[in-house]
């Protein structure tokens, strides 16, 4: 299971005057991350809480048939990526949790710390897996 969090970033339509950051580009990173994946054999299922609304119960149905979950962490996401792995954690305490992306890339000792996840991916995901 692969998951884009949600942000505090938000976009500002000036034609709607709202706030909003729904889907403005896809998690290209995941799914480069997910053909490689498709191509072991594995079933992936990417969960873009970019594009639509965070719901925890899509996370809860889905990390119960998950043996890993990998996340994206964005300096600006990273309250949002604590609760997703909060969630994960109560839901199958065992299961490993990955995070990679920027964030991690900068600071990936601290990015293991305020998260809570098990592993932090350091540079290019694909090399790793």
């Amino acid at each position: 299971m692969l998951i884009y969090p949600q942000s505090d970033y938000v976009y500002v339509d000036v034609y709607k005057k709202d706030r909003t950051f729904r889907g403005l580009a896809p998690p290209l990173g995941l799914l480069y991350l997910a053909r490689i994946f498709e191509q072991d054999g594995d079933n992936v299922q990417v969960v873009d809480f970019s594009a639509e609304s965070f719901n925890p119960e899509k996370i809860v149905d889905a990390v119960k048939k998950a043996d890993i979950v990998g996340l994206t962490v964005l300096s600006y996401s990273i309250s949002f990526v604590k609760e997703i792995i909060d969630v994960i954690k109560k839901v199958k305490p065992d299961v490993k949790v990955l995070i990679g992306g920027p964030h991690c890339a900068m600071f990936p000792e601290k990015a293991v710390l305020e998260t809570g996840a098990d592993i932090c991916v350091h540079g290019d995901g694909e090399k790793t897996l």
